[in-house]
């Protein structure tokens, strides 16, 4: 991989400074958006819930115990809710009927990453999974018309795979290959730091070839590279989380071209300072265009336009890292582990809207939220 760092996107000098928020006029709500999210209440106990663009709770389902992601069927009628690695269940959800309508289980001697995708058109899912003893990542494929009956499995070409989406066809997956090892009976502590290799794999989802590897270079090999987004040009925004001293001063997300160069951004000192070398989630707007990583360590939430090579600025969300686009060009969605729900409008001041709705501030939004237009 090609990577010429007098290219890097810098966050520093005039063109790159941050904008500083200011709030946003009053909007209509709107009906048509779902957002699909995990959230906990005081008690410890997890839900899938659903929601739409004016705040009116669509669907809450209880769950046997933390999930991470969700994927949501293309038809709306079913979203899968997957464990937190390493994790044994994923969820499967009637949104119609909002109820559980049955719980999978990881392939014998793997445990499953967090993540999961369906095919576009919706026949297929596509689960990331850890095996530890063989010390390989996998992608698991369930057929959803046959009870998610798991069809196939290959490898993610890499060790702790994590999410997965389709890159720019309905072929090609890209794969978030975080190159940490654990050892499931003990938890989620590392095991090979000092040997981790990172990688974001390109795979034809039909036969499981390789198309395309991307490393970081040897220095930045402690980038764990855990989530993605696809912006406009086919490219692939990638946010990272760091395992070397918290001292050093790292670049945190990057964009993969398709010509396989990759441009690593660089946020202004005020923000790299905060975020703890930890970005939770990564998400492209409608159009393309604009870049959202959340940094939940740091309570600040990124963006940069990510056509001009430029940094937008900061939004300050306490716990904040759950990040989806919206119905519009131009703005996000952001969930808190502190109940707050919000807009941000990204065209020219960062501007933001809260959702004033109870319903959605009861309870601790966890780490990612997914859209789906109705």
């Amino acid at each position: 991989m090609a990577i010429d760092r007098r290219k890097f996107l810098l966050g520093s000098g005039a063109a790159l400074l941050a904008t500083w928020s200011r709030p946003a006029a009053a909007v209509p709500a709107r009906f048509d958006e779902t957002f699909f999210s995990a959230r906990a209440d005081g008690a410890a106990h997890h839900h899938v819930v659903a929601f739409d663009g004016g705040g009116d709770i669509l669907l809450d389902c209880a769950l046997p115990a933390r999930c991470h992601a969700i994927a949501v069927r293309p038809d709306g009628a079913q979203c899968v809710a997957v464990a937190r690695r390493p994790g044994a269940f994923a969820v499967v959800i009637d949104a119609v009927n909002r109820a559980v309508a049955q719980e999978l289980t990881s392939t014998p001697g793997r445990t499953f990453a967090g993540h999961a995708v369906f095919s576009a058109d919706g026949r297929w899912l596509l689960l990331t999974e850890d095996d530890t003893e063989r010390e390989e990542g996998f992608i698991s494929v369930r057929d959803v018309d046959d009870a998610y009956r798991a069809v196939r499995s290959f490898r993610s070409h890499g060790i702790g795979p994590h999410e997965l989406l389709w890159s720019t066809d309905t072929r090609t997956i890209a794969v978030a290959n975080g190159g940490i090892l654990i050892n499931p009976e003990s938890g989620r502590a590392p095991l090979n730091i000092d040997s981790m290799q990172p990688s974001l794999a390109l795979i034809d989802a039909a036969d499981g070839s390789l198309h395309r590897q991307v490393q970081l270079p040897a220095e930045l090999h402690q980038l764990s590279i855990r989530h993605l987004a696809v912006l406009s040009g086919r490219r692939i925004a990638f946010g990272t989380q760091y395992q070397g001293p918290l001292e050093d001063d790292v670049p945190l997300v990057g964009i993969l071209a398709p010509d396989g160069s990759v441009r690593l951004l660089e946020m202004p000192a005020q923000f790299g300072s905060r975020v703890r070398q930890y970005i939770g989630s990564v998400a492209a707007d409608a159009s393309g265009r604009w870049l959202a990583a959340s940094a939940p360590r740091g309570n600040v939430v990124l963006f940069w336009d990510a056509e001009a090579g430029a940094f937008a600025g900061g939004i300050d969300i306490a716990d904040g890292c759950g990040v989806s686009r919206t119905s519009l060009a131009g703005e996000f969605l952001l969930t808190s582990g502190a109940g707050v729900v919000e807009r941000v409008h990204c065209e020219g001041p960062l501007r933001t809207q809260k959702l004033e709705s109870a319903a959605l501030a009861d309870g601790q939004w966890d780490n990612h939220v997914s859209f789906r237009r109705r």
